[in-house]
């Protein structure tokens, strides 16, 4: 008998404590500084901008992605019917090719980069928000006052 008393007080303290814990884990997830509020607000706005411009990025490279494909496919069917024995036909088969080649040269040196850093910079402050914000919650009153005066700091 004493055993069970023991076991259930054993067991409603370790309850109290996992309680108490949670609670301060709760109340630390929840953020009453304006500047922090402010901070994970101007982030959430970078990030959707951010976000807006990585979509036209990624559609302009698909674009020019597209267009490589297009010449690839266009030399393909050409180099057959390639007269040797006209340089006519030898000059547009040689022009289609440095088409297809400054298509392929910009991709590679010009739209791929870019189009990689910008997706750097994006998954970058993504982790950043993720870290500092997405599990916190915002006292209520605090946001509702850093809303009204919200200023984002220019993007750089």
């Amino acid at each position: 008998m004493r055993y069970r008393t023991r076991l259930a007080a054993g067991l409603a303290a370790a309850l109290a404590m996992v309680l108490a814990a949670r609670g301060a884990a709760a109340q630390e997830d929840v953020l009453h500084s304006p500047e922090a509020i402010r901070s994970c607000l101007c982030m959430q706005e970078a990030i959707t901008r951010q976000s807006t411009a990585l979509g036209a990025r990624q559609r302009s490279y698909d674009e020019k992605r597209r267009q490589l494909d297009a010449l690839d496919a266009e030399v393909a069917a050409a180099r057959p019917r390639v007269d040797i024995k006209s340089p006519a036909s030898i000059d547009a088969f040689k022009q289609l090719l440095a088409r297809r080649d400054a298509a392929a040269q910009t991709l590679a040196a010009e739209a791929t980069p870019q189009y990689q850093a910008l997706v750097e910079r994006y998954n970058t402050r993504v982790a950043d928000f993720n870290q500092n914000c997405a599990s916190k919650s915002y006292d209520a009153a605090v946001l509702g006052q850093v809303r009204q005066s919200l200023a984002c700091p220019a993007e750089q």
